[in-house]
């Protein structure tokens, strides 16, 4: 009874740490799993233009997207709810392939030609490092008709890198690399967030007058947007393989994927387990089997669980979120 009521004990409390739903004011998501589609129920699906199918972080093939950094790109539908007020949170999985600033343009959420407008996500110049922009609107580049937070976090190429952006106001925002903010510099004094009539695209961006538009080269995941700011806590948990999110035989070497899931559950450890559990958030057991490398949990309700492994007087609890 003891042994039941220490882990309800951990339960409570990981609820009250992540207690808000981590997809509430989730606008889209675009999961790129062999097509384009919205996974969300707002079915805002894009429209390719040219970009092609890749494996993704986890070697799945054909479940993230390839940009040429040529002609490459997604048309976005054109709807409000895909260009945000602030405050809102845009993330997404990107593997740079180039090193060149121009073939850094990874979005931007109303493009129309020479025109500085809506939300766009690139790098600084010289440094390398990226950037969240807000634009008012303006015909033109200079540094009045934007606002700019540069992040202290520089790219890096030909690697996996989870990014959540998230911007609360003009003088309140924050770029998460891997989960860690390291903090930037602004620059730019637009006062005002003005989106074109225009769609948004991923993938190209105009970056001065009268030029034609740069493409982003590299590799693509599950793009979310949400029309609200996301907590730290929150952001921990989308960003890793709940690296952070262990609490009991931290020295054991499990993978748990892919995480958030639509219900298929890929488990690899080290360890020879011989059990497997799975637990809501208040305690409750929903799920339970020997021990296997891959579980079917589509039967279950969208929301958070935890799964404890456990096998020769060693266990191991790591976080989920079904989607």
């Amino acid at each position: 009874m003891a042994y039941k009521y220490f882990f309800l004990f951990i339960f409570l409390g990981l609820l009250n740490l992540f207690g808000q739903d981590v997809n509430e004011n989730l606008v889209v998501h675009y999961k790129f799993d062999g097509n384009f589609n919205d996974a969300t129920p707002n079915n805002y699906h894009a429209t390719n233009q040219g970009a092609t199918f890749a494996d993704d972080r986890n070697g799945n093939p054909n479940s993230a997207v390839y940009f040429n950094g040529t002609n490459d790109y997604i048309d976005l539908p054109n709807e409000n709810d895909l260009k945000p007020q602030m405050p809102f949170t845009i993330s997404f999985w990107i593997k740079y392939s180039s090193s060149n600033f121009n073939d850094q343009e990874v979005f931007e959420l109303s493009y129309e030609h020479n025109r500085n407008s809506g939300v766009y996500f690139n790098s600084e110049i010289h440094t390398g490092k990226m950037a969240i922009n807000i634009a008012n609107g303006a015909y033109n580049y200079i540094s009045t008709a934007r606002r700019s937070y540069v992040s202290e976090n520089i790219i890096q190429l030909d690697t996996w890198t989870n990014v959540v952006a998230v911007v609360s106001d003009f003088d309140d925002m924050e770029i998460y690399y891997d989960c860690k903010g390291m903090g930037g510099n602004y620059s730019g004094s637009a006062t005002s967030l003005v989106y074109s009539g225009t769609n948004g695209v991923l993938g190209k961006r105009q970056r001065n007058l009268n030029s034609s538009p740069n493409f982003f080269q590299g590799y693509l995941d599950d793009f979310k947007i949400w029309d609200r700011a996301l907590s730290l806590n929150e952001v921990s948990s989308i960003c890793t393989y709940m690296s952070n999110d262990s609490f009991e035989g931290n020295q054991l070497n499990v993978t748990i994927y892919p995480n958030p899931s639509d219900g298929i559950i890929n488990i690899q450890s080290t360890f020879n387990f011989e059990n497997l559990e799975v637990i809501n958030q208040i305690g409750q057991n929903v799920f339970k089997s020997d021990y296997q490398n891959s579980i079917d949990l589509s039967h279950l309700s969208s929301g958070m669980y935890f799964i404890r492994l456990s096998g020769q007087d060693t266990s191991k609890i790591q976080k989920i979120i079904l989607e």
